[in-house]
């Protein structure tokens, strides 16, 4: 008689109705799937619990948020005391409810468990949701937001840079891991709102607590959960070095990752796009490897807060623009001739570009050599530099010899080791890297693409003994023969 009535679908329901009265809890039709035990009670199984989770009218407010990979719940009963996610708190809460409205005692691992096994079935893109807000009404405003707002100047590349990274931003919103990797980069005065324009765009889903200067588990962290993420001033990218790690980071389209309730790390697509401000007007390294920022150059247009609140007002339409250029497949990528004008203002802003010892580079040179320079010891050659351009210093008289050859080959090393000026040879600024990206800037030198070239010396090799490419005078295509010396950058007595 009990497995009859735990069978019959009215008894189930009545059963449930009863439990349901102490906390006002409306049933329903789904009720009457819950399979009951021969006492009437409803069965501690995983399709009851899975059925209670995603019908319960509370419960039902635990929803999975799919672009933060997070449960969130906007029922106050579950909510903890800092935020809407579900967290240790909020399951003790939800374990509590279950129990009482169901008469299943529920442990945390088991709720845990279940919450992920049904996240599919919970799951939302509040992301999404924020771009598909309003129907694009037809009136062009991405191309010139950062123009109206920012006071920047009205180019075709300005326009270009501004509506592929927004087209881009939803790209990476509903195509996670597609392949984009550029930042706009606002450079300008403090207090225009270079950082309170992005706030405002990004919705709930900004941050800029983003620096290259932290571990890679922490750069991943800072950017979980984020759909636009500023790096402030260029944080923690001050040397060749972090330029080098930050475009490899960049590069990226996923991390490892270990999302909630999960037991290991997953690889999770790359939902974000980056924006990065500076007052800076020198900041890239190099000369290569830069086409992944796109400059803005801004003035302002006044106060801030005479602007907030008409650009929010903006935002709906704006990523409603930016979607129907999504959906209509427009490229990610700037055209050629932008793409020349880009790297051009890219060159502007590199820290080379400004370098202070760029004309005494130049100046060591366009300096003819004596014939046998290379037959020299590496310190002396040193030493004849300092006398090439101050007659008064020490050298022995044996080297006392006019310079009659230009220079056809060079490399870092050989550059820091043999000019005339302690600053590069002293300071960490003067890598190899950064030495590369000044010989960029010097007209009449071109890096070779080979490996290896005839007259190389050991000067040329790095610490793993490996060949660099070094530099060639490109108006001297016959490269001389020299001898191979004996000597590395640490026999340098300076």
């Amino acid at each position: 008689m009990l497995q009859l009535c735990a069978e019959d679908t009215t008894v189930k329901l009545t059963v449930i109705k009863d439990k349901n009265k102490s906390v006002n809890v409306n049933s329903d039709e789904w009720e009457a799937a819950l399979s009951l035990n021969d006492r009437n009670q409803i069965e501690r199984t995983g399709q009851n619990i899975k059925l209670i989770l995603l019908n319960d009218p509370q419960l039902k407010k635990v929803r999975f948020d799919r672009f933060t990979k997070q449960d969130i719940t906007d029922c106050p009963d579950f909510c903890n005391e800092r935020d809407n996610r579900i967290d240790d708190e909020s399951i003790g809460k939800i374990a509590i409810y279950i129990e009482n409205v169901y008469g299943l005692q529920l442990s945390q691992p088991r709720i845990l468990e279940m919450l992920k096994t049904t996240s599919k079935e919970r799951g939302f893109n509040p992301v999404h949701e924020f771009i598909q807000s309003a129907t694009w009404d037809n009136v062009e405003r991405i191309d010139t937001v950062v123009i109206r707002y920012l006071g920047a100047d009205d180019t075709l590349l300005t326009r270009m840079q501004t509506r592929k990274w927004m087209v881009g931003a939803v790209a990476r919103a509903f195509s996670p891991g597609c392949k984009f990797d550029h930042i706009l980069t606002f450079t300008g005065p403090q207090g225009v709102g270079k950082s309170t324009f992005l706030n405002i765009i990004a919705g709930n889903w900004f941050s800029d607590s983003f620096s290259f200067a932290h571990d890679d588990k922490s750069k991943i962290e800072d950017i979980t959960g984020a759909w636009i993420v500023e790096i402030s001033e260029l944080n923690g990218m001050k040397r060749a070095h972090d330029a080098e790690a930050a475009k490899a980071f960049l590069s990226r389209v996923r991390d490892d990752v270990r999302p909630a309730y999960a037991r290991k790390s997953e690889s999770i697509p790359r939902s974000n796009v980056f924006a990065a401000t500076t007052n800076e007007t020198e900041f890239l390294q190099s000369c290569n490897g830069n086409r992944r920022w796109w400059i803005i150059p801004i003035r302002g247009t006044g106060e801030v807060r005479k602007w907030i609140d008409a650009l929010k007002s903006e935002v709906p339409q704006l990523w409603a623009e930016a979607y129907h250029y999504y959906t209509a497949e427009e490229t990610l990528f700037l055209p050629p001739e932008l793409e020349s004008e880009a790297n051009r203002r890219q060159a502007e802003y590199t820290t080379a570009a400004g370098d202070e010892l760029l004309d005494e580079i130049e100046a060591f040179l366009n300096r003819l050599v004596p014939k046998a320079y290379f037959s020299w010891p590496l310190g002396k050659r040193a030493q004849w530099q300092k006398w090439a351009i101050d007659p008064s210093s020490f050298i022995d008289d044996e080297y006392r010899q006019i310079g009659t050859e230009p220079l056809t080959i060079v490399s870092p090393k050989m550059i820091k080791c043999e000019m005339p000026n302690d600053a590069i040879r002293t300071s960490f600024r003067y890598s190899s890297q950064y030495i590369n990206s000044l010989m960029e800037h010097i007209h009449g030198w071109v890096r070779s693409e080979k490996e290896k070239v005839p007259g190389m010396h050991r000067d040329y090799c790095g610490a793993d003994g490996r060949v660099k490419r070094p530099w060639i005078r490109t108006d001297n295509p016959k490269i001389p023969l020299s001898p191979t010396l004996d000597f590395d950058c640490e026999d340098s007595p300076f």
